[in-house]
């Protein structure tokens, strides 16, 4: 990844959790293959007791709950990741998916995204993911969902 990328993903994550930087004890990121990621988070979230680094999917089974889960798009099932792990994610967590702009388009990544903002704007029939995010924020090759 390009040095200008990284720069950007961390003024993002500056200014949408560095509020709550004390406050995180759970950080889940997927979709990686490096050890260094843990040492990064455990940095940025000192009170973190719980970071985990995952190259695939957690097992459904797993009863774990996490503030925030970070979805590095690197394997081939981001649209179906985000569906299983949202349930993951304590209220007010954030989920977020890097390198957007590298999804397969297979996988409409983009036009489910866009499908979702609207679905929050409506006033009636939500799905239930849909009614339990508070907002999508979009930056550059990066996207944050705030859960309810």
């Amino acid at each position: 990844m390009e040095d200008s990328k990284i720069n950007s993903f961390y003024e993002y994550y500056h200014i949408l959790f560095g509020p709550f930087r004390n406050k995180v004890k759970s950080v889940l990121e997927i979709g990686v293959d490096n050890k260094d990621s843990k040492k990064v988070w455990k940095k940025y979230f000192p009170k973190a007791k719980n970071i985990q680094i995952c190259k695939k999917l957690l097992p459904e089974e797993e009863n774990l709950i996490f503030d925030i889960i970070v979805d590095d798009i690197s394997h081939k099932n981001v649209r179906e990741s985000f569906k299983i792990l949202f349930s993951k994610l304590n209220q007010k967590g954030f989920y977020v998916i890097e390198n957007l702009g590298l999804c397969n388009k297979k996988q409409k990544m983009f036009e489910y995204l866009k499908n979702l903002v609207k679905e929050i704007n409506k006033k009636d029939k939500k799905s239930d993911i849909a009614s339990s995010i508070s907002y999508i924020f979009f930056g550059r090759h990066i996207c944050f969902i705030k859960k309810r």
